[in-house]
């Protein structure tokens, strides 16, 4: 799948292009610890709705739809060892 992210050839470009904010991290970090959306922005000191903007943002960024698939895809891009 991190093949259809990064494309066949020239990924390291890509992988630049994936670039998360520091904020996307955290919700990245979030996800894997299974906390929920509102978890999160208690944690993080910010609003659900910018909880869920930032998601929204990194899901595309991942290409997902879902909490699952994210984690997935970031774990073969090594995003999680970060």
């Amino acid at each position: 799948y991190s093949r259809s992210v990064l494309g066949p050839s020239g990924g390291e470009w890509r992988r630049w292009q994936l670039a998360l904010t520091p904020r996307e991290h955290e919700i990245l970090a979030a996800i894997a610890q299974g906390h929920t959306t509102k978890q999160t922005a208690r944690l993080l000191g910010i609003s659900v709705r910018t909880v869920e903007n930032l998601q929204g943002n990194l899901f595309r960024k991942l290409r997902v739809h879902r909490k699952a698939a994210a984690l997935v895809v970031a774990h073969e891009l090594g995003l999680l060892e970060e």
